[in-house]
């Protein structure tokens, strides 16, 4: 006995299953024998597909499906009853949302869906309509997931359709900031002159901690991303607390994995503590990065985009060194 599955909800016609549906396609009745299958598929020419024979009943229902190959491994005497696959059918109603049949799809593993109406197969979608729907479908869910408007959506950098010019005028001023921002960090590090020269030292490490942070606070960015084209809400609170809890775990583990080196390979002594706990309070500079600039430039841009990635890593980079040395500094003095 096939088990059917199927939705079916009010939308748009061009959002439908039906406007996607592939509807020549070889269908026979229960009773024919694989000899009837290779009459059919020698009479008729150019069909949409030819993946699958489709089995319907005298209601036109799905019954069975038989495979490609089973019409060459079953003499022509054999029935296609006996051959067809009929547990676990899947079918989608025409009038399915093309985002849920995608989603049935991906989740049974199905490299096409047949397509009812009214109870009876009348076609399938195939795998490449499946794949270019979900591609459509997951750019307008990152699209509401960053909470732009329709009408923002249209302003979107598109590197297909912007000419060049205008894509590099769109990004440029970011890199600007990114610029003026390394600036500033230069400032911090010259700030802390006078400590540099008595523990040389610590700018041995700069490089490394400055990506260590920025390392861990790009995995939290993307995560922070990924998250909220997942979920229909975040709750912010708890969403922070507890990437909060894993990278100060992350930040103790790589502290001490650097003092392990520091003291053993280099014999840095009572610096390697001093290391260790400012790469560590550097790192920590990871959520507020991570999460808090693409989560206000998102409330403040229509495309943050291009501003995200120069502001998000210069912001990183400031906050390392501050931190560092500001660490670094309290504990020697």
């Amino acid at each position: 006995m096939a088990t059917i599955l199927s939705e079916s909800v009010i939308v748009p016609a061009e959002q439908r299953v039906k406007a996607h549906t592939l509807t020549h396609i070889p269908i026979v009745p229960l009773g024919s024998t694989i000899a009837d299958v290779h009459a059919l598929l020698h009479r008729e020419h150019g069909f949409d597909t030819v993946k699958f024979v489709y089995v319907v009943s005298a209601e036109g229902a799905l019954a069975g499906i038989v495979s490609f190959r089973d019409l060459f491994t079953h003499s022509p005497q054999t029935t296609v009853d006996a051959v067809m696959e009929t547990e676990h059918l899947i079918t989608v109603s025409a009038h399915l949302d093309n985002e849920h049949a995608t989603h049935l799809a991906l989740r049974h593993g199905l490299q096409s869906v047949p397509v009812t109406e009214h109870g009876k197969l009348i076609g399938v979608i195939p795998s490449r309509y499946l794949l270019q729907i979900f591609k459509k479908d997951a750019a307008e869910d990152v699209a509401l997931a960053a909470a732009l408007p329709e009408e923002a959506r249209r302003d979107l950098d598109n590197v297909f359709e912007d000419s060049t010019v205008t894509t590099t005028l769109k990004r440029l001023p970011w890199l600007l900031v990114g610029l003026a921002g390394g600036v500033l960090a230069a400032l911090i590090i010259h700030g802390f002159e006078d400590l540099l020269q008595e523990h040389l030292i610590l700018a041995s490490f700069i490089p490394l901690v400055v990506y260590l942070s920025g390392a861990m606070s790009a995995q939290v960015q993307m995560f922070y991303i990924r998250d909220l084209a997942v979920y229909d809400a975040l709750p912010m609170l708890r969403y922070i607390g507890r990437h909060g809890i894993v990278v100060v775990a992350l930040g103790i583990m790589v502290a001490t994995v650097l003092f392990a080196i520091n003291s053993a390979f280099l014999g840095l002594g009572a610096a390697a503590t001093v290391v260790s706990v400012a790469t560590m309070a550097a790192v920590l500079s990871a959520i507020v990065t991570g999460i808090g600039v693409p989560f206000l430039l998102s409330k403040v841009l229509k495309d943050p985009a291009s501003a995200t990635p120069p502001l998000a890593i210069i912001s990183s980079d400031l906050l390392t060194v501050f931190l560092y040395f500001t660490t670094a500094s309290a504990l020697l003095s």
